[in-house]
């Protein structure tokens, strides 16, 4: 009886995980994994994605399993493979950052969507370039997180979130109305909150 359960669970798992469509990376106060804090992100899997398109640098999230989880880094156009890294599922991975992001922080790769409630949600329609419907990816800032350089994103309510910028002492705040299509940059952007 208890292998037919262990077997049962094991095949749930496997199921769970192969109709998974995004992997979420939660942030955490650097070695705390207790309350979500810093910058989360929320990828498609198997697809490609243009990430900084000012340096051409793209992603591919694939082969998850029970495990793990690959993230490949791609130039050219998703044509010229690059760095391959593989992350542990559901465990506190430390000094985590993406390329060119610079910013280390604890991490847990997941299936699961771990966002906080009030977080200042950026959705990047990649596959777009004057609308915001199709693939997206979410980067998110947890409400009242603040960077090293002193940059801080909130929630203000009544459909507003704000970053403030800081560059060398002199910080500059910028509001966005929430929920709508931002196509001033390209790829377009929504922002929540």
């Amino acid at each position: 009886m208890r292998f037919i359960l262990s077997l049962l669970l094991s095949l749930f798992c496997l199921f769970s995980l192969s109709t998974a469509q995004t992997i979420n990376i939660t942030p955490y106060a650097k070695g705390s994994g207790s309350a979500p804090e810093g910058l989360g992100y929320s990828f498609p899997l198997g697809e490609c994605l243009e990430f900084e398109s000012d340096l051409d640098v793209q992603l591919l999230w694939t082969d998850l399993n029970q495990d793990n989880i690959t993230l490949t880094y791609y130039s050219q156009g998703c044509k010229s493979v690059g760095q391959q890294y593989v992350f542990a599922l559901n465990s506190l991975v430390e000094d985590f950052s993406l390329k060119y992001v610079y910013l280390p922080q604890s991490v847990v790769f997941s299936t699961e969507n771990n966002m906080p409630a009030k977080a200042i949600q950026f959705y990047t329609y990649y596959t777009e370039t004057n609308t915001c419907t199709g693939t997206s990816f979410l980067q998110y800032y947890t409400n009242g997180y603040k960077e090293p350089s002193g940059t801080n994103f909130q929630c203000l309510g009544g459909g507003k979130a704000q970053v403030v910028t800081c560059y060398g002492g002199n910080c500059i705040p910028t509001v966005y109305t929430t929920n709508q299509c931002n196509t001033d940059e390209n790829p377009p952007y929504t922002v929540k909150c």
